[in-house]
């Protein structure tokens, strides 16, 4: 038994550490001793290099940054205060209620409500030519006693200094001809601008009705422009009239106008906002 132990022992080798030296003994050999690192000792030598890089890394970018200005973040809600000074995010909002600076600064608002003759409109056109802004709100086949709702929300949101009505040519048909009067239907155009005043605005306008190719709702036609313009006179609204506006500048339809007719169209309306800016 003792000799197999012995036979193991020379068979594996014993290691010997030889005091003061960096040799150890393998048997009959002596070979270089290269202490083993642990595993905890690996991951410390690991963190402290990261540590190393990461510091390293934080100081580049930090002497970088003080060459580079710094620049305040954009804040929308800022600037929309600042540009708009029609925001309702401080204070109320009242038709028409801006002060006169603001007014020159950045024209009047124009809010045009309509049927379907103001969907041929060119807005862009519009805003060139006139001291403003405007918005064209079409709705096509209504008539007066729908339209006088229709413009409640916009009128509410856009604050306008001003409120234009186009509409009656979809009253003016061969059913009212016969049972309404021309007063009777020009009651029923003035009651959307009696609306818009009700909701705030001073400067409302009115639009003559256009022209139309049958002769009989033509005569209709005319004379209620007559009517509505002396009502609009007695109110104290503002009054449009699209007279230059003939048969011949109305489409094959017989309802609406060619591209000749919507530029006259146009031009009126450019003229009434002009005029009453350049009085006001």
């Amino acid at each position: 038994m003792t000799s197999q132990l012995r036979h193991q022992e020379t068979q594996l080798g014993s290691l010997n550490a030889v005091s003061g030296s960096d040799k150890i003994k393998y048997g009959d050999n002596e070979i270089e001793h290269k202490p083993q690192t642990t595993t905890s000792a690996k991951k410390t030598s690991i963190n402290t290099e990261n540590i190393t890089a990461r510091k390293k890394r934080t100081d580049e970018a930090l002497s970088f940054s003080k060459t580079v200005p710094f620049y305040k973040p954009y804040n929308a809600i800022d600037n929309f205060n600042k540009d708009l000074p029609r925001t309702q995010l401080h204070k109320k909002v009242v038709p028409g209620k801006r002060t006169y600076a603001e007014k020159l600064q950045y024209g009047k608002k124009v809010v045009i409500f309509g049927d379907s003759h103001m969907s041929r409109v060119d807005r862009k056109k519009l805003d060139f030519n006139i001291n403003g802004k405007s918005l064209i709100k079409s709705f096509g086949g209504i008539k007066s006693e729908e339209l006088k709702y229709y413009v409640i929300p916009t009128v509410k949101e856009q604050d306008p200094d001003r409120v234009i009505i186009h509409v009656g040519s979809n009253n003016v048909n061969f059913f009212n001809v016969k049972n309404k009067t021309a007063e009777e239907v020009a009651e029923e155009i003035l009651e959307v601008g009696e609306m818009c005043k009700s909701l705030g605005v001073e400067d409302v306008t009115i639009s003559s009705v256009l022209i139309k190719k049958n002769l009989v709702l033509g005569k209709f036609i005319r004379d209620l422009n007559i009517v509505l313009e002396n009502m609009c006179t007695r109110r104290n609204f503002r009054f449009i009239n699209n007279d230059n506006i003939f048969s011949n500048l109305v489409s094959d339809d017989g309802v609406h106008l060619t591209k000749s007719g919507s530029d006259v169209f146009l031009n009126n309306f450019v003229y009434s906002i002009n005029e009453t800016n350049d009085n006001s």
